[in-house]
This record gives structure tokens, sequence and C-alpha cells, in this order.
């Protein structure tokens, strides 16, 4: 039988690098995005940006005049990649204003709260605030030398209850064969 072991090259490498952060709970409220910031795991380095969803849509005027269902738009998402968010409109027929706000896409991206506006079903005034809740973490470094996975902190944004954890990279195994073929990584 064959002996891999002695027919090829084992290298195990890596230097505990923050790869992924994870979305727990998105949180409700938030008005802009909050801070975040890596903390413990032994290692240093790992920094990060939350980018956030539309979480809720409120009406602050139920306008008026509506026979039909108005167009709701969201703006265009503050980072570039980032998903516009959509929502759809409920009017009262019998008074001609809105009843409620649905929204179909919470899109990601945002950095701040986005514009809510409404166009068509013959009425006019309806205007609506967003709020936010995080949609991820996008590392910006992973940092080196974590031994565990570091605490994520968010600070900041006006909104509460968002976590996320990390996730490491500790070690990397490759296997190469005699002819410098990768046979197996990890």
């Amino acid at each position: 039988a064959d002996d891999l072991t002695s027919k090829g090259t084992v290298q195990m490498t890596g230097h505990g690098a923050v790869v992924a952060a994870t979305v727990a709970d998105g949180g409700i409220d938030y008005t802009q995005a909050p801070q975040v910031q890596f903390s413990g795991g032994g290692g240093q380095g790992a920094t990060g940006a939350a980018v956030m969803g539309v979480a809720s849509l409120n009406i602050t005027d139920l306008g008026q005049g509506y026979t039909s269902e108005p167009t709701v738009t969201i703006s265009a998402p503050d980072v570039t990649g980032g998903r516009q968010a959509t929502a759809a409109a409920q009017i009262d027929k019998a008074g001609g204003t809105l009843a409620g706000l649905s929204i179909t896409d919470p899109g990601t991206g945002y950095l701040r709260v986005p514009q809510i506006t409404f166009t068509g079903g013959g009425g006019t005034g309806a205007a609506a605030q967003a709020t936010l809740s995080l949609a991820g973490i996008v590392l910006t470094n992973g940092g080196s030398g974590y031994t565990s996975p570091p605490k994520i902190t968010l600070d900041g944004g006006d909104g509460q209850g968002a976590s996320a954890q990390a996730a490491l990279q500790l070690k990397t195994f490759r296997y190469t064969d005699p002819a410098g073929n990768a046979l197996f990584t990890n």
C-alpha cells in the first residue's frame, strides 16, 4: 500500500484572521449604521462596517384623495452594490388615505435612513419614515493573531438590539503531492 505521508508535503499555515461576521439579531429602530468594533480573542486589527436594511416604515402623514394604491419608492442604498428596498402601500378607499405599508424587500447597503416617496394613486400628501436594522458587516480587515473569535460591539446608530458573531480561520491545511498538485486544501 502507498504511504501518502512519504510522498508529499503537508503545510499548516494561518494567522487567526476574522473571515466572516454573521448577524445574530438585526435589532430595531436604527436611524444610521452603528460603528463596528472587535475586541478580545487574543488578536488585533480586525475592522468592519455595518450595512443596514429597512426594518420598518412608519406612516407620518396619511395623505388625502387616494383612489388607488400609490407607488412607494425607497431611495437607493448608500453602499455601491447594495440592493434597493421596496414596499407597497395599502389605502382606505372610503377615506382616500394610506392605511398601511408593507416592506416587500428590506434591501441592504443603507448607512442612514432612506427617503420615502409616494407617486400616483390620485392623492397627495402621504409621508413615511423608515427605520433600519443590521443586514450585515463588511469586513475591511481580518486582523491577525486571533485564537478565539473576538466579540463584536455595535455602537451608536440610535437603535437597539443588533448583534453579530465573528468567525475565524485559524489554520489552513494543504497537502501537495511530489508533482506539486494540491490534493487537499481546507
